[in-house]
């Protein structure tokens, strides 16, 4: 157990993750753009299909 109830790896994770949103902030930003585009599309699809899309995704 440690003091502040953080896990050893979850501070290497956290440091990592910092690290890498510095180096490839682009990147990171493309890439929760592109998943907040692509859960909008699936929200979108099963609003306008009554929920068919889940049974077969046509979104890929």
């Amino acid at each position: 157990m440690q003091d502040g109830g953080v896990p050893p790896h979850g501070i290497i994770f956290i440091l990592f993750f910092v690290k890498l949103n510095v180096l490839g902030e682009q990147l990171f930003a493309a890439v929760a753009y592109f998943s907040i585009i692509q859960y909008a599309n699936v929200a979108s699809a099963v609003e306008t299909k009554g929920g068919q899309s889940l049974d077969k995704p046509q979104y890929w």
